[in-house]
């Protein structure tokens, strides 16, 4: 893979700084408890309350100087929730920059008797920075201001209030970094994941590319200090009310160095009928393959292209495209070949692609398998293509589109070869998921393991969504992310 020259680190890689100190364990809370808790004697959330305590006595969400997805109270007991703010997620800016805070993202539960329209909005800014700004439309639920100049890096914090006609209240925190034009940045990039969870606790490993301006990775001197957890929250996929996991343990972080060596790669594409109306005439696919491609060196690099289902003779669940190749223009002409057609063999066509590379190399490479869809054919299942790809020291990296994947398994089989998962919601956001894959292999990535324990969710399939932190000092960055995972 192409990366960047080798550079001595500067002693600043990094991206914000937090006034008034570091990024730390802080406690303190805006607004009510999660979306699960039940009804308050007390009619008003009070601002700055720390988890207003529901039936099950679940704490509310804990942000970074603040929170996010407040809930406001209800009324008398069995009234039920009134509503949710939402005031936006974490966001940076450079001075003089228009920021918009936008709270529309903020709902009324079903049970309760007025509409949006009928509450109060008022924006205000609440950190103890020195710099102030002047917020314009704070009585409406987006706000904005400019960013004013200033000479040290900061962080803004802003609450948004919403108020119903009985006048029960609800808020939530709004992050904005602004760092100084002059301060170099590192950047924190997603490039995998995953999420395990069962009734009572669970487990994230979500995977950055922790990289300097150079565009190198820091590997020296991270450990679980350098990482928080915030706003991780359990949402319910098909409907449902959100729950907040308070004060998730980072325990352990482990860096994956690039490859030494050359890459050498098998694209594995889904091609089967499903593929007809999720990704029609494979532009969505090409565009992945192609952000991938364009990442190999043409001089060291190799990379051959599959598709399921398939049997031209010589792998009975795949058709080889394009064999191994430096050739970048077959390469993409191959990609013009995928199509959508049969059912989903899609552990049999993973070991094909791994049969592929132990045919062409003594051990190593990689398999990049995509699909849109869980399997519905094959042989073999996801533990044989685990076992294989570590005897021959393998990785595969996996994608899934869409919502009828069975993500749990794709990113199971990731984490347990070393190989870096990727999600897209649909066609048009593959080439985004390509090209984290892409990162994970050419640069490297840090793993961050979280343990999560919150009471007792149901069965079914959920949402896993927060925001990781990295910290150096007193500067740091956010990432986002999202995962699916079920509770059987």
């Amino acid at each position: 893979m192409r990366s960047s020259p080798i550079l001595p680190l500067i002693p600043v890689m990094v991206l914000v700084l937090v006034v008034g100190g570091c990024p730390t364990d802080s406690t303190s809370a805006t607004g009510g408890g999660d979306d699960e808790q039940t009804a308050q004697e007390s009619p008003t959330v009070v601002e700055g309350a720390t988890g207003a305590q529901g039936e099950q006595g679940e704490e509310g969400p804990r942000g970074l100087q603040g929170a996010t997805g407040a809930t406001g109270s209800e009324g008398p007991a069995g009234v039920g929730l009134s509503f949710i703010v939402d005031a936006g997620g974490a966001q940076s800016a450079y001075p003089g920059d228009e920021v918009v805070l936008d709270g529309s993202g903020t709902y009324m539960q079903e049970s309760s008797e007025y509409d949006i329209s009928e509450v109060t909005w008022r924006w205000k800014q609440v950190d103890d920075s020195d710099t102030r700004v002047t917020i314009l439309d704070a009585d409406k639920s987006r706000a904005r201001f400019t960013v004013a100049e200033t000479p040290d890096t900061c962080m803004l914090e802003f609450r948004l209030t919403v108020t119903d006609p009985d006048g029960v209240a609800g808020a939530d925190d709004a992050i904005v970094f602004v760092p100084s034009l002059e301060t170099p940045v590192f950047t924190a990039p997603q490039v995998g994941g995953a999420a395990r969870l069962t009734t009572y606790e669970g487990e994230l490993e979500i995977s950055l590319s922790v990289q300097d301006v150079f565009g190198n990775l820091i590997e020296d001197g991270l450990d679980v200090s350098n990482f928080e957890f915030r706003n991780v929250r359990l949402i319910p996929v098909g409907g449902g009310l959100s729950h907040y996991v308070n004060n998730p343990a980072v325990v352990r972080v482990t860096v994956h160095l690039p490859e030494a060596a050359a890459l050498t790669a098998v694209l594995d594409f889904d091609c089967s009928g499903s593929m007809a109306w999720n990704d029609p005439d494979g532009t969505g696919r090409q565009a992945g393959g192609l952000a991938l491609i364009s990442q190999m060196d043409p001089e060291d690099d190799e990379a051959a292209v599959l598709a399921f289902p398939g049997d031209d003779g010589l792998y009975h669940a795949s058709r080889v495209l394009q064999d191994f190749t430096s050739d970048q223009t077959d390469l993409r002409a191959a990609l013009e070949l995928l199509d959508a057609d049969g059912g989903t063999p899609l552990w049999d066509s993973a070991m094909d692609a791994l049969a592929m590379l132990d045919e062409h190399i003594v051990l190593g490479g990689v398999v990049v398998l995509m699909t849109d869809g869980g399997d519905t054919l094959s042989t073999h299942d996801a533990d044989d293509v685990i076992e294989t790809a570590t005897n021959q020291f393998s990785r595969v990296c996996t994608i899934g589109m869409g919502s009828e994947v069975d993500f749990s398994e794709l990113q199971r089989v990731a984490v347990e070869t070393e190989g870096a998962f990727a999600e897209a919601s649909n066609n048009e956001e593959l080439q985004a998921a390509f090209e984290q894959i892409a990162t994970a292999l050419g640069v490297g990535y840090v793993t961050i393991e979280g343990r999560l324990i919150y009471p007792g969710r149901d069965p079914g399939q959920y949402v896993v969504r927060g925001e990781l932190i990295t910290n150096s000092g007193c500067r740091a960055v956010i990432t986002s992310f999202r995962l699916t995972a079920e509770i059987e």
